[in-house]
């Protein structure tokens, strides 16, 4: 009996989550069957489709690192470098009174958090009475077995670091099925949802899929739980309850929203600060949040007109496919250069490129999107 294509992308599907090791992302996966990334395997069979498996994973893991863009719309506010309190992916350190009453208070609410009897209780059931170094929490977090096996599952085994095994089954409806083969052999069956566990790397958030009743989707819930409580991120929380590192409570943060119209982009920066900061500390940050958009200059006078111009002479086609429709750029031209005798042009293919530059840094703003595209990915 031929198999569906839709059979044929599961069981893809199916290969490439044992061979990475963890559940393949389902917006993801489903945004590359729309934009036919994965219409080259739906008639392989068995052999084919194991042939270009190698092909699959590089270009899934190549687009989850494009999807990640999107996950980190708001960063620490950018202040001056210095020796200070840090935790992996905030930002630079502060300096001076500022620095010393962030490293203050950032220290008290850690002590507070680390009383928690949901803090003690998980760091000694879970994390056998003690913290971890960084090598062994990023072992920890990246484990596919802590990912998918329920703390019941694992009970009796004083580190879970150390136990091995392998997953049989890791189904989009939930399904899970796993052997553990060290320090035991032992099987697990049964169902969960799927969350996002976050956390902190080289300077940038990690994103890791969990089951929710397994170890670290017990970890995913009580950070959470944390970061609402102390302004705390999410992937901050989880450092603090596995390394006991301190996480920096930031005086000020931003991000980048737009205000959208048709054929037209109005960004803006929406900034959050502490009522005590100093006020050169936010012009600082802020003077540094334009530099990183690429805003250093303004756009010029010139520019302005020209838009200011064609804004007068264009017609707006909304109905259907939305387009902007204007006369032929020589009968604009001489228009120009009547109401302008002091910037006239006499080439009409310069008075073209002028008036598209003028277009797309005053209005469109493409260039300044792809920027926050390229700082989203740090």
């Amino acid at each position: 009996m031929r198999r569906s294509k839709n059979d044929t992308l599961e069981r893809l599907r199916r290969r490439l989550e044992r061979r990475l090791g963890r559940p393949v992302d389902d917006d993801l996966w489903e945004w590359m069957r729309e934009r036919g990334k994965l219409a080259l395997y739906e008639d392989m069979g068995e052999a084919e489709l194991e042939e270009h498996l190698g092909d699959v994973e590089e270009e899934y893991l190549e687009f989850e690192e494009v999807a990640r863009l999107g996950q980190r719309a708001l960063r620490g506010l950018p202040l001056e470098r210095g020796e200070g309190p840090r935790v992996a992916g905030e930002a630079e350190p502060l300096t001076g009174g500022v620095g010393a009453r962030v490293a203050a208070y950032s220290r008290f609410l850690a002590g507070v958090a680390r009383a928690e009897p949901d803090v003690a209780s998980f760091r000694q059931e879970v994390l056998g009475g003690r913290v971890l170094s960084e090598e062994e929490a990023y072992r920890f977090v990246r484990s596919p077995i802590l990912a998918t096996a329920p703390r019941e599952c694992l009970e009796g085994f004083p580190d879970l670091l150390a136990v091995e095994g392998r997953i049989i089954t890791w189904r989009e409806d939930g399904e899970i099925e796993l052997e553990l083969t060290r320090p035991v052999r032992r099987r697990w069956r049964g169902r969960s949802a799927w969350e996002l566990l976050r956390y902190p790397r080289e300077g940038r958030e990690e994103v890791v899929r969990v089951a929710s009743q397994s170890v670290l989707g017990e970890l995913r819930r009580l950070a959470s739980r944390l970061a609402e409580r102390y302004g705390w991120q999410e992937g901050q929380a989880v450092w603090f309850l596995l390394t006991d590192r301190t996480p920096w409570v930031s005086p000020g943060s931003w991000r980048l929203a737009s205000r959208f119209a048709p054929f037209a982009v109005r960004p803006v920066v929406v900034m959050e600060v502490e009522p005590w900061l100093p006020p050169a500390a936010v012009m600082d940050a802020y003077r540094r949040i334009q530099r990183q958009l690429g805003l250093g200059r303004n756009v010029g006078e010139k520019a302005l007109a020209l838009v200011s111009f064609l804004a007068d002479h264009m017609a707006v086609r909304l109905a259907g496919e939305p387009r902007l429709e204007f006369p032929p750029w020589r009968k604009l031209m001489v228009a120009w250069n009547e109401s302008h005798p002091d910037q006239r042009y006499e080439d009409v293919r310069r008075f073209a490129r002028d008036c598209r530059a003028a277009l797309e840094r005053v209005v469109l703003k493409r260039q300044l999107v792809a920027r926050w595209l390229q700082l989203w990915a740090r």
